[in-house]
């Protein structure tokens, strides 16, 4: 059986980026929201694997993994379009944090925040 951090380990993606945002005008850390939507997707994710037991811990890590490969290949794809482009890694982070936070926010939901 697999574990939280097998799943973990098949989601996480260094990205070292830092962007600019046309509203602000100033740098925005892509890198470390990517990192904070990690950790808070992963203390939520262990929150309910802890809870769960047999088929239906089973089942949860799986759809963990496949939510991985979801993501990390939207992301890629979302990259792609920036091919060459100065801002192309902070576009890969900022997707995968987006996505990472929906995640978790759709997990808390689906299983609870307890």
């Amino acid at each position: 059986m697999l574990s939280r951090i097998a799943v973990v380990a098949v989601g996480l993606m260094t990205v070292t980026a830092c962007g600019r945002t046309p509203n602000d005008g100033g740098h925005v850390d892509t890198a470390a929201q990517l990192r904070e939507a990690d950790t808070a997707m992963n203390a939520v994710a262990a929150k309910i694997e802890g809870r769960l037991s047999g088929d239906d811990k089973q089942r949860f890590v799986e759809a963990e993994q496949a939510w991985l490969a979801y993501r990390d290949a939207n992301c890629d794809a979302e990259k792609a379009r920036h091919d060459g482009e100065s801002d192309q890694p902070h576009v890969e982070a900022a997707c995968l944090a987006r996505l990472t936070d929906e995640r978790r926010a759709e997990l808390q939901r689906v299983y609870g925040s307890d």
